[in-house]
């Protein structure tokens, strides 16, 4: 004997939704859900033939009942979902997830192009000299930010070496060196 083609995903649901509030004849079934004799008959064969209905006689009735493992967060209802989404769930589902990994790969291109960009910074030759000095005052917890504005005006290494205090360089503007305003060291010609 073939197998039974499957079903309306409509009619699944009704059943479904039926067999939740517990087990029911064949009459309840078809009052409740008010699918045609012919649909409800072959859709519970179906069911029946996947293993996700099982029946048996209660006086002289059959009663249906959906199966469920004990306990049931190991997820008795996967297979039901799986013949409760239309082709176009599935596609929909698909897409959002398809996005998802998408998302997640720009970020990890982006994570990454940004640690390639700190590492420039961290190591940069300008950079150098304050990576050492703040390696000798223990001042490690610095932000990052401090390495991109020390190529632009440098900080005076001495004042962070002395005071432990991160003082930029200004451009004095008759010399054309960078001066620093709180010890007044000249560091360079600009």
């Amino acid at each position: 004997m073939p197998r039974p083609r499957r079903p309306s995903t409509e009619s699944i649901k009704k059943i479904y939704a039926s067999l939740l509030n517990g087990p029911k004849c064949f009459e309840d079934l078809w009052k409740e859900t008010r699918l045609h004799r012919n649909t409800l008959g072959s859709t519970l064969k179906f069911l029946l033939g996947r293993g996700l209905l099982i029946h048996h006689r209660k006086g002289h009735k059959k009663v249906y009942e959906i199966v469920k493992t004990t306990p049931p967060y190991y997820g008795w209802e996967i297979p039901w979902i799986e013949f409760m989404m239309t082709k176009g769930d599935w596609r929909e589902k698909w897409n959002v997830v398809d996005a998802e990994i998408k998302r997640f790969q720009m970020q990890k291109k982006w994570n990454n192009l940004i640690k390639q960009f700190f590492s420039y910074l961290i190591n940069h030759p300008k950079n150098k000299d304050l990576r050492e000095a703040l390696k000798e005052t223990g001042m490690l917890d610095v932000p990052i930010s401090i390495f991109k504005e020390n190529l632009s005006n440098p900080f005076c290494l001495e004042c962070l070496k002395g005071k432990k205090k991160l003082v930029k360089t200004v451009l004095c503007k008759e010399t054309g060196e960078l001066v620093c305003p709180s010890c007044g060291t000249v560091l360079e010609n600009a």
